[in-house]
């Protein structure tokens, strides 16, 4: 199965200075979330993931003060580590991709809602405000 509008995909993150120098996130931190649930549509990231399977690698770099542009609406939990670093290269291995549930897809959607542009205020400590 390859990623595609809302599947529930699951990857491994790393980050680090360049793409062979994985030094700021060196073992990889596994996430999952459900692509295409965004009113704003594809973020950056989850358009470099589409049509990836299980197995393939994606890597990003993202300019100095750029995380978020590249996530969007997308609260990865490696967020944090990536601010105030400079350019900083992220890889993304794609170990599961499958077709998001219902119940899943309205969670993403409502996660979606509360932190695009910002809407969570701030207070709930994903960075977004």
């Amino acid at each position: 199965m390859k990623v595609d509008h809302l599947s529930k995909v699951t990857i491994d993150l790393s980050a680090g200075h360049s793409e062979e120098k994985m030094d700021l996130i060196p073992e990889p931190v596994s996430w999952s979330f459900v692509t295409g649930v965004s009113a704003e549509g594809l973020a950056p990231f989850e358009m470099a993931c589409l049509q990836k399977s299980p197995g393939d690698e994606v890597y990003l770099e993202i300019p100095a003060q750029q995380p978020l542009k590249i996530f969007e609406h997308l609260r990865p939990p490696i967020l944090g580590e990536l601010r105030d670093q400079g350019t900083v290269g992220l890889k993304a291995v794609v170990t599961a991709v499958a077709t998001a549930s219902s119940r899943e897809v309205v969670q993403a959607m409502a996660e979606a809602t509360s932190h695009g542009g910002g809407g969570c205020g701030g207070d709930c400590g994903c960075g977004c405000g």
